[in-house]
């Protein structure tokens, strides 16, 4: 019971960050200067990267909240959120010199996650 729990609070975790994110991409589409990334403009292909981002990170979220309802089954979702998805957009975020924001994912996401999901392997 214990680790289901503790995986059902993980897809929670997950879900809040990832529509907290989803929400600041939709605003980030008409704000200036942007609510998550630190440029001063707000370019027609900007729109477009962040518009296409934030349906994912809305998709993502939704997945994560189903995964909740039956956290043991749906379990093997974890590595594929952390190992591709995450560590994915820590190298994006490395790559053009966001450091705080994929050590936060590093240590934010990535670490508890792994953590969970390695004590909960085994749960029925």
């Amino acid at each position: 019971m214990e680790k289901k729990i503790g995986l059902r609070l993980f897809f929670y975790y997950g879900g809040v960050l990832d529509g907290i994110m989803g929400f600041l991409m939709i605003y980030s589409l008409f704000a200036i200067p942007p609510a998550i990334i630190p440029f001063s403009e707000v370019t027609n292909e900007f729109r477009f990267t962040m518009g296409w981002a934030a349906v994912f990170m809305i998709a993502w979220t939704i997945l994560l909240f189903w995964a909740s309802l039956k956290p043991v089954e749906r379990k093997g979702i974890i590595p594929l959120t952390l190992y591709v998805v995450v560590v994915g957009l820590a190298v994006i975020s490395v790559s053009v010199g966001l450091i705080t924001i994929s050590l936060f994912q590093v240590f934010g996401i990535i670490l508890p996650g792994s953590i969970i999901y390695f004590w909960a392997k085994d749960a029925n």
